[in-house]
């Protein structure tokens, strides 16, 4: 994962390809910690704010193309979720949130 002012990316061969995966992304004011199916999977130091304006889901921006996959049941809270939230959500499956 790359933190900064306008990149956050999973590690490369973490998401599997032709499966179901949960991600999630948490900012607490000053790191960016990804998670992968419940887990920690990664977190960097942020620098500034999250700019939502600017906010692109699923963009290779290094390629400049788009995630080549679905994306279902986005969420952004107004919060920073506990750990633990993220792995409930995450082992809800398809009852999760939404539900």
């Amino acid at each position: 994962m790359q933190g900064g002012n306008d990149i956050i990316h999973t590690p490369f061969g973490a998401v599997s390809t032709f499966a179901f995966q949960h991600l999630a992304f948490v900012f607490d004011g000053s790191t960016v910690t990804t998670y992968l199916n419940g887990m920690a999977a990664g977190s960097d130091p942020w620098s500034g704010a999250l700019h939502m304006e600017s906010f692109k889901l699923g963009m290779n921006r290094t390629y400049n193309r788009p995630f080549a996959g679905a994306v279902d049941e986005v969420h952004i809270f107004s919060r920073a979720l506990a750990a633990s939230e993220i792995a409930a959500i995450a082992a809800a499956g398809s009852v999760s949130v939404c539900n």
